[in-house]
């Protein structure tokens, strides 16, 4: 039955025993990012990292945002040498910053760079994170640095999945490693 619904074109494969009827995989736009990869790749060539930017999903906010904000994950023993690197060429960058800090000093303008340590297995393709880990940790930056409400990333969350197929498995395995797969879970098969 799998077989011809997958054949005939009416179901198509989402990851390890996950289908969607959406044909059309979510594609990332990489523009917004590829100057900052550059740099630190150039920068640090063996340091494994991932990056994404809120730009690359604004079409998908209700209210789009003015400015925003690049995301950088790496191994935490070079966090600080990255924020050192990159304090020299950006005016706001922010390493690592906790809920209490973000309140007292974080403010979103051009070129907000904010460091994070990196999470084992984490979905990214080269130096790039995919929708699956961009999905997963915007919810905890939605917290951490208060740049989004519940409402709003449950929006950006269904816009993305109702729209587009993406890597269901990969999103779940990602959630469990950041322990809210009973969360992502609820978004995908109940709604919000």
């Amino acid at each position: 039955m799998l077989y011809s619904l997958k054949k005939d074109g009416f179901i198509y494969n989402s990851g390890r025993g996950w289908y969607s009827i959406l044909s059309e995989p979510f594609h990332l736009d990489k523009e917004a990012i590829t100057g900052i990869v550059s740099l630190i790749g150039a920068h640090f060539p063996s340091l494994p990292f991932a990056c994404w930017d809120t730009q690359q999903i604004a079409s998908y906010f209700h209210h789009l945002p003015g400015k925003f904000i690049t995301f950088i994950d790496t191994e935490s023993d070079a966090l600080s040498a990255v924020y050192d690197f990159l304090i020299e060429q950006y005016s706001n960058v922010y390493l690592n910053p906790t809920l209490n800090e973000a309140r007292k000093n974080f403010r979103i303008m051009d070129s907000t760079l904010v460091l994070r340590p990196a999470v084992s297995e984490e979905p990214r393709e080269g130096l790039f994170a995919r929708i699956e880990k961009i999905l997963v940790d915007l919810y905890f930056e939605k917290e951490r640095l208060n740049i989004i409400d519940g409402w709003e990333y449950s929006r950006i969350f269904e816009n993305v999945a109702q729209h587009f197929r993406i890597e269901v498995a990969v999103l779940l395995r990602y959630a469990q490693r950041r322990k809210i797969r009973p969360v992502i879970f609820k978004m995908l098969t109940n709604g919000t």
